[in-house]
C-alpha cells in the first residue's frame, strides 16, 4: 500500500499539474485537474502510457531484475532524465537493465554504472 501511494504521487508529480493518477485494487484512474473529470487510460498520451506502464511494472517486480529496450521511445525528455530515478523510488531492490540510444537517461549515472557499446 505504501509503495503503492508513492507510485501515485510520482506519477502525478511526473505528469504535471493538469493531471492526478489514482491507484485502486481494481483500476487505475486520471483525473483531469481543470475540469475534475476521469479520463480513461486510453486518453493518455504514448509518452504518459510508456512512463506509467514502467513504473507499475517496476514496481510489481519485487527483488527480480528489470530489462527494458529503449525506454524514452514517446517520452518526454525531462521524464527521460528522472525515469531510472523514479524506478529506484519505487523499487529499491530491484536491478535494472536498459538498453537505450538516449544520453539523457544516463546522465546522472558515474561512468562505472554505464556500459556503452
Amino acid at each position: 500500500m505504501k509503495t503503492r501511494v508513492a507510485l501515485q504521487d510520482l506519477v502525478t508529480e511526473l505528469m504535471g499539474q493538469n493531471k492526478t493518477v489514482y491507484f485502486t485494487d481494481e483500476a487505475i484512474y486520471v483525473e483531469l485537474n481543470s475540469r475534475q473529470q476521469r479520463i480513461g487510460l486510453a486518453r493518455l498520451s504514448c509518452g504518459e502510457k510508456q512512463l506509467l506502464r514502467i513504473l507499475v511494472e517496476t514496481m510489481m517486480a519485487g527483488n527480480n531484475p528489470i530489462i527494458i529496450d529503449e525506454p524514452e521511445l514517446s517520452m518526454h525528455i525531462d521524464w527521460q532524465r528522472r525515469l531510472l530515478s523514479a524506478m529506484r523510488t519505487v523499487n529499491p531492490d530491484a536491478q535494472i537493465i536498459v538498453a537505450t540510444h538516449s544520453p539523457e537517461i544516463m546522465a546522472d549515472y558515474d561512468d562505472d554504472k554505464v556500459f556503452s557499446l
